[in-house]
């Protein structure tokens, strides 16, 4: 442990830990919280608050694993390992807690106080759930029913003659899809719509006044007639705006200025009179527009609010709305907060940088009380890094963060309280390499784009002295066709996409590792005698053409080849030492999926997935679609390509252009094989009702040991999932095949698995791999921008304004948008942080484009420049 670590983890102090990727800030909450029990505090006055489950259950278990460890101890080796933790001797009371700790854990009747948030603010509105105005038996929603509720309300608002005017208007103005997207982003921001409605009228009839767009008109039919007497053709709209409402830079070419002088002044005396109306009208639009999406979204909430009262239960949304309002409220504030008071005295947070504004203000309102002169011994411990906040689609909002810690270091100051605020500096997980290079990445984007990147950006120094390399791979494009006066469909049909290259090269790079047999370079530093240490000789900085490599060497074979028997087999890079990275899951992961699976390599998919998604449930799901409808031809190309016919390309164009008139399926009929296997789903089918039918299919087929050839190694567990869901929709809901389908289309089904100790490949999203390691990462999605799909604009006052198209969006709304694109590209750089920083040993940065470059702010451009800037 070091100083600061131990510094951190001191209770005499309240402390703010700012802990970068791999400082080993799990082990200062765990030691804090430990030291609180050695010191005599009794468990049930300890509360400690964490951002997911896997992290209260990992902490659960290394505080009791420590304190088992501890209660085997013998006196002398007790000793030593309280004095390491505690930083002096320990005392004799300290010394026989930690002997009994244990014993005294395991017996209670109640745990550990680790919660997540929401756990937390469960066990509060369970306490006083009257106070709150909720029942005392409430139960949680289950996630899988949810949008099973919102699609009956959105058919039931859809359906009924109350909201029927609201309907036609909303059916009038936005496409099906945009209307669907609208629904599920109120949903998603239920919580921020339900503190809205605290303050704001919902408004009654809706009605769009225009007032401003017919005085605009009044003076486009000037423009129009002065148009006119100079003899152009012009539409006066387009003449002033672009197509998505912008003010034309220039109104008039040069040419035009010269050949009519007097037309530039005439247009300049109406020119501010037009801009200041249009901008009327667009506040009109936003106005009329923002009302009929705050009706919709509190009808829908309303319904919303009505179910879960009518079946008492409540969301994940509803604790933390319910535990602020709780807390907020005059009447029980003062009596919750001293029941909460006589038995928590020690408050400990995790992962801060994720705390969302509504969290941080019932962690603020305990740790207030908290604070009191007259309780010197309570003690606040927050540990987290701004520079690995990600998580705003969550409700996260990094302004919080510093705010917090000014606010708490204010109050624990005048209340004559020690705090300290502590950066840990030592990384315990990636090498030196890893370390600079992403410290030059940061430097260069505060330096280039100080827009982007603003949290503090310490140089970490690693704690492991073995050598790592990390490595920027030269772009991957599509390889240029020659061009020809007609097509060479040969050619066509033979060629790579840029994404299918980079894929290519990924598999071949992991197959050679595997096969070399090499040893990582930090296995060779736990071997005495095979550590090459002096980084300042032995670090290369190598710019070969596009590629760059930071690059320092491990031991090669040859090194070790005749003492082998000083590194086993499990030493040697497997599967297991690979983690692959993507930014989101699209196509591109799922054909990087598809050809790790086809080069016998073991793969684990996401750490959670939609079961929809994976690709054995998607080949499943098209023989279910094809019993029950043989002639979607779509539906059967799609079963016809799959492992389960698995026809090729140029077999499936065949049948195409030889169905004529016909459906596929009855041209198939020419096709004895694939007709027979396809029949055999039928005729299953006619006996077999939802619970049986994908079991008899999977198992009496031997469907499912193909389907785990060809679709990864966690095809097995996905099957059985399916399984297991049909098997209980057939139960609960309905025993029909058909109404499975539509229930399974119409969820997401997210299956969560823990993929810290991994035996295969990790194919994850960058947001699955926080707090995870490997000792080589690949970092592939690595060109591609964020892109805003948000419908609502929220500003700081919790006001709501929602604009139809770009041509209607006033001036301070644009500015609101672009905050909000700046805020986005702010938290893609702060996911390209935690992306590097997930690596031990090797940094591999590689990305593709259809196009010679890619974008200016792309994760792929800004580590190449970063190459060419610092390691020139």
């Amino acid at each position: 442990m070091s100083d600061l670590q131990q510094e951190a983890s001191d209770p005499k102090y309240s402390v703010w830990v700012s802990a970068s990727a791999g400082t080993g800030k799990t082990k200062v909450l765990t030691d804090r919280f430990l030291r609180l029990l050695i010191k005599g505090v009794e468990p049930a006055n300890i509360l400690c608050l964490t951002f997911t489950n896997a992290a209260a259950v990992e902490m659960q278990a290394r505080i009791n694993s420590k304190l088992k460890y501890l209660s085997l101890c013998n006196a002398e080796k007790l000793e030593e390992e309280l004095f390491l933790m505690l930083g002096n001797k320990p005392l004799q009371p300290e010394l026989e807690n930690a002997k009994t700790l244990y014993d005294k854990i395991l017996n209670s009747n109640e745990p550990l106080n680790i919660y997540t948030i929401h756990a937390f603010c469960q066990k509060i509105l369970k306490t006083c759930p009257l106070e709150a105005g909720i029942t005392p038996e409430f139960k949680i929603l289950e996630e899988t029913k949810l949008q099973d509720i919102f699609l009956n309300i959105r058919n039931e608002i859809y359906l009924s003659d109350e909201h029927n005017d609201l309907m036609k208007i909303l059916l009038n103005r936005f496409h099906e899809i945009t209307l669907q997207d609208i629904f599920s982003e109120i949903i998603e921001q239920k919580i921020k719509f339900k503190k809205l409605f605290t303050h704001k009228t919902i408004p009654g009839e809706i009605q769009n006044k225009r007032l401003a767009l017919g005085e605009l008109n009044n003076i486009y039919d000037k423009v129009k007639n002065l148009f006119v007497k100079y003899d152009l053709e012009i539409e006066p709209k387009e003449f002033f705006f672009t197509k998505d409402g912008k003010k034309r830079k220039s109104l008039l070419s040069k040419e035009l200025i010269r050949k009519y002088p007097k037309l530039l002044l005439e247009l300049e005396k109406i020119t501010s009179e037009i801009y200041h109306l249009d901008e009327l009208r667009r506040i009109e639009e936003l106005e009329y527009h923002t009302n009929l999406l705050t009706k919709l979204a509190y009808i829908i909430l309303k319904k919303y609010d009505s179910y879960k009262e009518e079946n008492n239960l409540l969301d994940y949304d509803d604790l933390i709305y319910y535990t602020e309002k709780l807390l907020n409220n005059k009447a029980t504030h003062e009596w919750l907060l001293h029941k909460l008071e006589s038995k928590i005295n020690h408050i400990l947070v995790d992962e801060a940088q994720d705390t969302t504004p509504t969290q941080w203000n019932i962690i603020t309102t305990l740790i207030t009380e908290f604070n009191a002169m007259d309780k010197p011994n309570n003690s606040i411990f927050i540990v987290g890094d701004d520079k690995q906040s990600i998580f705003s689609f969550q409700g996260a909002d990094l302004r919080n963060f510093s705010l917090v810690n000014e606010q708490l270091k204010a109050n624990l100051t005048k209340a004559n309280k020690k705090f300290k605020n502590i950066t840990l500096e030592y990384s315990y997980r990636s090498c030196t390499e890893i370390l600079q290079f992403t410290h030059y990445v940061l430097q260069n984007i505060k330096s280039d784009y100080p827009n982007l990147f603003f949290p503090d950006n310490p140089l970490i120094s690693s704690f492991r002295t073995h050598q790592g390399t990390v490595t920027v791979w030269p772009l991957v494009t599509s390889k240029k066709q020659e061009e020809l006066f007609w097509a060479l469909p040969e050619d066509y049909k033979n060629s790579k996409s840029a994404a299918d290259l980079l894929i290519e090269q990924i598999v071949n790079f992991i197959k050679e590792k595997i096969e070399s047999k090499e040893i990582l370079p930090s296995i060779c530093a736990m071997k005495s005698g095979y550590t090459k240490i002096n980084l300042e000789n032995s670090k290369e900085f190598v710019n070969q053409g596009a590629e760059c490599i930071l690059n320092v060497q491990c031991p090669s074979h040859s090194d070790y080849k005749n003492d082998s028997a000083n590194f086993s087999n499990s030493s040697r890079i497997s599967e297991k030492d690979f983690m692959i990275l993507v930014r989101k899951r699209d196509e591109f992961s799922n054909n990087l999926i598809k050809e790790l699976s086809k080069a016998k390599l073991k793969i684990e998919i996401s750490d959670r997935i939609n079961l929809k998604d994976h690709l054995s449930i998607m080949d499943l799901m098209s023989v279910a679609k094809f019993v029950l409808l043989p002639d979607d031809d779509l539906n059967l190309a799609c079963l016809l390509k799959s492992p389960i016919i698995g026809i090729n390309e140029q077999q499936l164009y065949e049948l195409l252009i030889n169905k004529k008139d016909q459906s596929l399926w009855d041209t198939l009929s020419l096709y004895l094989d694939i007709y027979e296997k396809l029949n055999s789903f039928i005729e299953i089918y006619k006996t077999s009702t939802a619970e049986n039918f994908f079991t008899i299919v999977v198992n009496s087929l031997n469907l499912r040991e193909l389907l785990n050839v060809h679709n990864g190694d966690d095809s097995d567990d996905m099957i059985n999932e399916l399984l297991t869901l049909s098997s209980n929709y057939a139960n609960d809901i309905d025993n029909s095949l058909q109404g499975f389908v539509a229930w399974f289309e119409n969820n997401n089904i997210y299956i969560k698995r823990n993929m810290e100790h991994s035996d295969k490949i990790r194919v994850m999203t960058v947001h699955g791999s926080k707090g995870l390691e490997a000792p080589i990462v690949i970092l592939c999605d690595s060109t591609s921008l964020p892109v805003s799909s948000n419908k609502f604009i929220w500003n700081d006052n919790g006001e709501m304004f929602f604009s139809a198209n770009a041509a209607d969006t006033p001036q301070f709304l644009q500015e609101l948008k672009e905050a909000e694109k700046l805020k986005d590209l702010q938290e893609y750089i702060r996911l390209l942080y935690v992306a590097m920083t997930r690596a031990k040993d090797h940094l591999i940065i590689c990305g593709f484009s259809n196009k010679a470059t890619t974008s200016e702010n792309s994760w792929y451009k800004i580590a190449k420049q970063t190459f060419d800037k610092f390691f020139n």
